[in-house]
């Protein structure tokens, strides 16, 4: 599938991929010359990237994904962040709502709420969620 810039948008985690390179990121910026349609990612490491438009693969990993990866991951889940964890097992989109609360509303206290969560894989998903939430 081909991407427009219309399509991504800052904090869209995106793949990359050509013949000799693959960026798996967060989109941090979306070029603004149509002629030469990119856009810059940053990886969990904090390495920026600009990759054509063409070469992206991937968008923005559903929210019940991630909250899989996070049960999967966190073994011993804090009781504080568990009903977010349930909410966003249940969402597809940061725009999606959870009753009467907004999914980015679900993320942010997530968040809030997963300070003890440690580790690598914890700080991607924290960055990934982050980046969907608007957040820094």
């Amino acid at each position: 599938m081909t991407f427009t810039l219309d399509q991504l948008r800052k904090g869209h985690h995106v793949t990359a991929t050509d013949e000799s390179i693959t960026v798996i990121g967060t989109v941090f910026k979306v070029g603004e010359d149509p002629s030469l349609p990119s856009v810059d990612i940053m990886t969990a490491s904090g390495d920026t990237h600009r990759v054509p438009v063409e070469l992206i693969t991937e968008r923005t990993r559903p929210l019940h994904e991630i909250a899989a990866d996070i049960r999967e991951s966190w073994g011993n889940v804090t009781y504080s962040a568990v009903p977010y964890l349930v909410a966003m097992r249940e969402l597809d989109k940061i725009t999606d709502d959870y009753g009467h609360d907004s999914g980015e509303g679900i993320v942010r206290r997530f968040l809030g709420n997963a300070r003890g969560w440690r580790g690598e894989k914890a700080k991607e998903i924290k960055a990934e969620l982050r980046a969907l939430a608007g957040m820094k």
